[in-house]
């Protein structure tokens, strides 16, 4: 075959979606020429020509490698920001005995100005053996970097025993799509929209004049869904309103074999099973995750690894026929072996390379009812293991096991913007595999909620848009219970606050992809709608009210919908839903008593006036955990215990207060992430008679919001309090009367109190709040104590956690506390609160 002929092959085979026109990259991609080494290097290895072909005539033998990154390579010019596609066809000539599968990857080496080098991977694919034969591999990537000499593309990764052949190894650079959204709005309105027939039959006595018709979708017929559970769901009221009100799809993930609730052999899954029970009276339909995750020994039970192989089959089959038993009927989709791309435990345990495959054939078999699904990630939000996912899905796909399609989990990297000329070249790709296709796991993060919404809405446009991609289930909406955290969420805080980017959710599901639609009858009894596919509702007014109604659904078919109106004279109520996102949320804080003590005491020096000062410590070490502490000078006690950040950021792990021979000590710890040192800030009084306990609780619990109280005895008076957490998560402190609160940040619990406790001869103490700092990162907010009074003790809480710090200073004294983090839309801001005592 002729180099143009094998070029136009290439172009018209369905696993190279790169277009006509795109100019070859390298010199010999299809290694044809009489001397590849002329235009290919091997690096560690010796190349020969071969007549074992993918394509063409030849391709190249590797064999002699020296090490596992040895293989055949070319260095090439790429520009900074721009989109490439890249491809090579590799045959594995030989096995290791004992190891099942080997490690292929196209590596990156970049030889930056400075002389060093980076090292990135484009694509890999750990699943080859010789049976694979002829495989693709293949990926669209992006590539970043301008700060280099050369950039060199190598297939490389099996151990260097393994021998292989490569052929047509090609590069081609991939426009940018500047079109992408008025061509997505085309396909969504082919796809996901049908016209729908309205013939309105009026009684004779009746004037179209007087009657209007609107034609509302009710509910979606997409499926766009949310990964949950049967705890957030029972736990939180109002997360469970927002969820039926935003979503049509739940995935329940309670099924991990690695956190099954006991007993081993048969987990009580009652608790699940009851929420299924939940979802289905709302009309939700359940994706089930997963059933098994080799993809990492940490996600199969220890118990499970330590069987034999004959063993972790009679296990696996044990778990199916129970799991299968609780969930049948009640579940429309299972992950079956989640991320097998990335990882085959079952496989190498076993032995046996199909042995997945088997799983599937298993799982459908004791349930014919369920759809089975592969799950992976990298393969839409990034490209390194889209080809090798698309040969996994063939593979199953050609196996007839069961498999119905492939999951795409669409989770978007760290302040990494959603690329739709890339995600759609990828849904390309793996949509020719021929199966459906849904996006299982969709989450990104960014901080900065309104550029959030622009990602999730270049996201969702896209994937909404594809005709290979039947479903889209977020993975996780509401901050507190997001496994990215806050910021990557649609809603924040404790209070259930829809940020910018669920605004834009809505805006996208509620408006631009709705469908609602006033007809006044007299400008014709026949009508046109093109809706939205779902379930309507249609409502005949009659001077304005309500007198008839009728529901239909609109599938992918156009509908014809006969409007039969006969009694206009009676009005009929019609049943609204009202939106729970219009309803503030009185945020619950559960109060908790844990492991209260007292670690010492102390007893002023001789004062007739109740006299105080402060004391800063030094600065502690920049990093995770480093500390520093400060004590009173002689005859002072300590009434209060804070600190801060000397960057003014949310990166502490709070203050705690020990007793070391007797002298109280105020200590504050970096925390993680941080890039400033830590300061403590005791406040130090002097009062004859003035006596100070200091007890400390906790940890608490993780439990949403929960406040551990450290309560002082003997009716004496909180005058200082702290907050401390060893992963930065905490709302603050602060004093009631006579005790410390100190606050869960969210649901993230292991957070301890200190409390200072005094009391004096005639000593009398108020606590008093200052106004919630700005949104800003760095914003302070103050309180000072009133004339004749004394400053005792010093803290800070907000509700929504973002806390910089509190120190007290200024002339008046202050408490200050400090703004940590820029607040997103409706958040507390931080208040500082003082502790002023006088003696009479």
């Amino acid at each position: 075959m002729s180099a143009s002929c094998r070029l136009l092959a290439c172009i018209l085979a369905p696993t190279l979606l790169i277009g006509v026109g795109m100019a070859e990259m390298f010199k010999d991609p299809g290694f044809e020429g009489s001397n590849p080494s002329s235009n290919w290097i091997c690096a560690g290895c010796k190349m020969d020509i071969s007549t074992d072909h993918s394509q063409g005539q030849h391709s190249v033998k590797i064999t002699g490698r020296q090490a596992d990154w040895a293989g055949p390579q070319q260095t090439v010019y790429l520009k900074s920001g721009t989109r490439y596609f890249i491809q090579a066809h590799i045959k594995q000539l030989n096995d290791i005995h004992g190891t099942l599968f080997q490690k292929y990857t196209i590596l990156a080496d970049i030889e930056k100005n400075s002389g060093s080098h980076d090292y990135s991977i484009i694509l890999e694919n750990n699943s080859v053996y010789t049976k694979s034969g002829w495989i693709e591999l293949s990926s669209y990537f992006q590539f970043f970097n301008s700060d280099y000499k050369s950039v060199t593309l190598r297939v490389n990764g099996p151990v260097p025993a393994i021998n292989f052949n490569v052929d047509y190894m090609s590069l081609t650079e991939i426009p940018e799509d500047r079109n992408w959204k008025s061509a997505a709005g085309k396909r969504i309105d082919q796809l996901r929209k049908n016209n729908i027939h309205f013939n309105v039959h009026v009684p004779t006595h009746v004037s179209t004049a007087d009657l209007e018709i609107d034609v509302d979708l009710e509910k979606h017929g997409y499926p766009i869904g949310s990964q949950t559970t049967w705890e957030v769901m029972t736990q939180h009221p109002q997360y469970a309103k927002l969820f039926y009100y935003m979503f049509n799809w739940a995935t329940l993930s309670n099924y991990y074999w690695e956190w099954s609730p006991p007993p081993r052999h048969n987990p009580d899954y009652s608790k699940a099973t009851a929420e299924l029970n939940v979802l289905h009276q709302h009309g939700v339909p359940v994706r089930a995750h997963n059933i098994f995750w080799g993809a990492n020994t940490k996600y199969t039970p220890d118990w499970v690894q330590a069987l034999s192989p004959d063993q972790v089959k009679q296990a696996v089959d044990e778990r199916i026929q129970y799991i299968v038993k609780d969930t049948k009927g009640k579940v429309q989709h299972w992950d079956v072996n989640n991320e097998l791309v990335h990882g085959h435990w079952f496989e190498d345990k076993t032995g046996d390379p199909d042995y997945t495959k088997k799983i599937f054939a298993k799982v459908h078999q004791a349930d014919p009812s369920v759809k089975l699904f592969l799950n992976d990630y990298s393969v839409v939000s990034a490209g390194t293991a889209t080809s090798a996912y698309l040969t996994e899905a063939k593979e199953f796909k050609a196996a007839n096991v069961g498999l119905y399609g492939i999951g795409i989990q669409c989770h978007f990297g760290k302040d990494s913007a959603p690329d739709p000329t890339l995600i759609k070249k990828r849904l390309d790709q793996l949509a020719t595999a021929g199966l459906p296709i849904w996006v299982t796991e969709l989450d990104l993060w960014t901080h900065d909620e309104n550029t959030r919404a622009d990602w999730y809405e270049t996201a969702l446009r896209v994937l909404f848009s594809h005709p290979a991609v039947e479903g889209i289930i977020l993975w996780g909406f509401w901050g507190p219970d997001h496994w990215r955290g806050p910021d990557a969420a649609l809603v924040s805080g404790n209070n259930f606050q829809i940020n910018a980017a669920g605004k834009r959710y809505f805006d996208l599901l509620y408006k631009e992809w709705s469908t609602h639609v006033s007809h006044r009858v007299s400008s014709g009894t026949q009508f046109n709608v093109r809706g939205f596919h779902g379930d309507y509702r249609v409502v005949v007014k009659y001077h304005g009210n309500p007198v008839m109604q009728q529901t239909f659904t609109l599938g992918k078919q156009d509908k014809q919908v006969d409007i039969q109106i006969t009694n206009v004279n009676h009005v009929i109520q019609i049943q609204t839903t009202q939106s729970p996102v219009d309803h503030p949320v009185t945020v619950q804080h559960p109060v908790a008593h844990i492991g209260e003590y007292t670690v010492g005491h102390m007893t002023s020096g001789s004062s007739n006036q109740l006299t105080c000062m402060s004391r800063y410590s030094g600065f502690t070490e920049v990093g995770d955990d480093k500390e520093a502490e400060v004590s009173c000078p002689s005859g002072y006690v300590l009434t209060g215990c804070s600190g801060k950040i000397k960057n003014g950021h949310d990166t502490r792990d709070g203050e705690t207060i020990s007793v070391v021979g007797g002298v109280a000590k105020c200590q504050v710890y970096d925390g993680t992430g941080t890039t400033a040192p830590a300061q403590a800030v005791a406040r130090c009084c002097k009062l004859t008679g003035l006596h100070c306990d200091y007890r400390k609780s906790g940890p608490s619990q993780d439990v949403l919001n929960q406040r551990i109280e450290t309560r002082c005895q003997n009716n004496m008076v909180a005058t200082g309090c702290s907050a401390h957490s060893w992963f930065s998560f905490l709302d603050g402190a602060f004093p009631t009367t006579h005790s410390c609160i100190a606050q869960n940040s969210e649901n993230h619990g292991k957070v301890e109190a200190s409390a200072v406790c005094c009391s004096a001869p005639h000593l009398t103490c108020i606590v008093k709040t200052s106004s919630p700092s700005g949104n800003n990162l760095g914003d302070q907010t103050g309180v000072s104590c009133d004339q004749g009074w004394q400053l005792v003790g010093c803290s800070a809480y907000s509700e929504d956690a973002k806390l910089g710090g509190a120190y007290t200073g200024g002339n008046p004294e202050q408490c200050i506390a400090v703004n940590g983090a820029q607040r997103l839309y409706n958040e507390m801001g931080v208040v500082a609160y003082v502790t002023c005592c006088r003696a009479h």
